[in-house]
């Protein structure tokens, strides 16, 4: 009965044609909350991690750029392109970049590292080791010092900055 026709049903020759799925509108959706450059500028941002991962740094930077063209506020695209120019030994854009995420939200830990990687890079290594005991010293205020039964925590940390380790204990 595969050629049967059912009931009601006109031949298939006579259905009208479907398109292509097509995104509806509707109150509320999505894209009211958005603004067009900010949705062009996430598909940059991905099509940046895509080029990172195939460590095409050249188009990383490309698309890096051209996000922050469209939102100079994309913290995620600015610090993507201050580890391009860290890697690029380019410090003072790198810097400038960190700076600038920091001047948003000066206790956002990955952004400090970065700047001491920057200070460590430059041979400051004095502010190198203040960034890091920064971000120590949030750990511990963020995690009270104390493990799940109430002892004090004693946490031993290593940074390696160039051939030199610094350690302390929080």
């Amino acid at each position: 009965m595969a050629g049967a026709q059912r009931e009601g049903c006109p031949p298939h020759s006579q259905q009208p044609a479907r398109g292509p799925p097509r995104l509806v509108e509707r109150p509320g959706a999505l894209s009211d909350l958005l603004e067009p450059d900010q949705v062009l500028a996430g598909g940059y941002l991905l099509r940046a991690r895509l080029n990172q991962k195939r460590e095409d740094e050249d188009a990383t930077l490309a698309d890096v750029n051209k996000v922050l063209e469209l939102d100079e506020g994309n913290v995620f695209a600015r610090m993507m392109r201050a580890r391009i120019y860290l890697g690029q030994q380019k410090l003072d854009l790198a810097k400038a970049d960190v700076e600038r995420v920091l001047e948003r939200n000066s206790r956002l830990a990955e952004a400090i590292l970065l700047r001491s990687l920057i200070f460590a890079n430059e041979g400051n290594y004095a502010a190198a080791i203040t960034d890091l005991k920064q971000i120590a010293l949030a750990a511990t205020e963020t995690h009270g010092g104390t493990t799940g039964n109430g002892t004090a925590q004693r946490a031993r940390h290593r940074y390696r900055i160039n051939s030199q380790t610094y350690v302390w204990v929080r």
